[in-house]
């Protein structure tokens, strides 16, 4: 290595000379543009200062395309805030070989529209006519006219204030955007909040899709008392013995149940019965273990614990102590719950009038009820006319409901706002 080389190695960098521009030139000019940049990246300017001398730093530039102008300035309202330095601008002169330093004041630019420009003319002439026939009924207008130019001021909105609260709206709406529920998410929601046993959406047959065993426990099975129906010959007093005896539904059925001895039949017959009493019940029965035994003939515990735990809301009662209660939507439920029972003994086929008088319900919410459970409204046939002993009237009141796989509900209906 030369000695020259590691001569100029050691001394490091090469110094420049700096120079300090203090003259009254007026550029450059640092500047901001919060919203829309020129398009034209080799857009003119202009810049103009204050003639004052103690102003003299004050200075306005502008600039100007086909639609739009640009004017930005130093100072006053319009002018850059919270600046806690001076920035300066370095130029080199390659021919001295020097650094020459000038202070440069920042404007913060705003864009106006041209062709907006008169209405806005318009706005602050009519504000000017106000404020002067405001002035005119204050001096010479009567008690009432000055009455109503002070409402008119009280009650006047702050277009300034709404203008400043814009953005934080439009920010706090983005922010909350992702947060508003889906049309699948509300769906999915009010199909979770169906009051109706556990479901299969997979299953491809109708008797797939609810579980015998989510209807009633095998617990409850097991101890269902149903051997005294089996045993006892005449109809009267078989009914005798059931929890609620003014069910159409159960008479007809159980009393086939009966004389083909049909366990499995008798014993859905007779929990179908408990059902329909609980859902009649009333919370001072619900909370009362002798009048709850006497309306249900004195069932098993385990039913009875099943029916209080899956049937009510336990809510505060009188004496601070937890008490049971039949909400409507717990009524809907144990309702929904026997129609589900009563579409597994019967095919998957029921006719919602038949529900309605024995739970004393119109015909029309049985069928919404029927529908919640994923059931298609079906047409009588003629055979089923025959054998139903139908007449021509009743065949247009009576309506037939089938479940069907794969299971769908009906979509909830929102109204639109006039």
């Amino acid at each position: 290595m030369s000695a020259g080389k590691r001569k100029r190695e050691e001394s490091g960098a090469e110094k420049l000379p700096l120079k300090l521009d203090s003259s009254d030139s007026g550029a450059p000019v640092l500047v901001t543009f919060p919203g829309v940049y020129p398009s034209n990246p080799q857009q003119q300017f202009q810049l103009y200062k204050n003639t004052v001398s103690r102003r003299s730093n004050q200075v306005v530039i502008a600039g100007e395309t086909e639609r739009v102008e640009f004017v930005g300035q130093n100072f006053g309202e319009e002018g850059p805030k919270n600046l806690y330095c001076k920035y300066m601008v370095g130029v080199y002169d390659k021919k001295t070989n020097s650094v020459t330093f000038k202070e440069a004041p920042v404007c913060k630019m705003t864009r106006h529209v041209k062709a907006l420009k008169h209405l806005q003319a318009q706005q602050s002439d009519n504000s000017q006519v106000m404020v002067a026939l405001n002035a005119l009924g204050e001096a010479f207008g009567s008690k009432r006219r000055k009455a109503q130019i002070r409402a008119v001021e009280r009650n006047r909105v702050d277009v300034g204030n709404l203008q400043d609260a814009a953005s934080y709206i439009k920010d706090n709406l983005e922010e909350h955007a992702n947060s508003v529920p889906t049309q699948d998410d509300i769906k999915n929601e009010t199909d979770a909040d169906r009051p109706i046993p556990p479901y299969n959406l997979e299953a491809t047959e109708a008797k797939d899709i609810y579980n015998y065993n989510d209807i009633i426990s095998p617990a409850e099975v097991s101890v269902l008392p149903f051997t005294p129906l089996l045993k006892t010959e005449a109809e009267g007093e078989r009914i005798k013995l059931l929890p609620f005896r003014n069910s159409a539904y159960i008479k007809e059925r159980l009393s086939l149940a009966v004389q083909k001895k049909d366990r499995f039949r008798v014993k859905n017959l007779l929990y179908i019965s408990y059902l329909m009493q609980f859902r009649n019940m009333r919370e001072r029965q619900l909370n009362d273990p002798e009048a709850f035994a006497k309306m249900l003939n004195d069932p098993p515990s385990i039913i009875a614990e099943k029916l209080l735990e899956r049937f009510t809301e336990v809510v505060p009662g009188p004496n601070g102590k937890p008490s049971y209660r039949i909400t409507p939507k717990c009524q809907d439920k144990v309702t929904c719950y026997i129609m589900a029972l009563a579409l597994i003994l019967d095919d998957f086929v029921a006719y919602p009038a038949v529900f309605a008088k024995d739970l004393s319900i119109s015909q029309s919410k049985a069928v919404e009820l029927f529908k919640n459970l994923g059931c298609r409204v079906d047409n009588i046939s003629k055979a089923e006319q025959t054998a139903l002993g139908l007449t021509a009237s009743d065949i247009k009141r009576m309506k037939k409901v089938r479940l069907v796989a794969p299971l769908t509900f009906p979509e909830k209906k929102f109204r639109r706002s006039k």
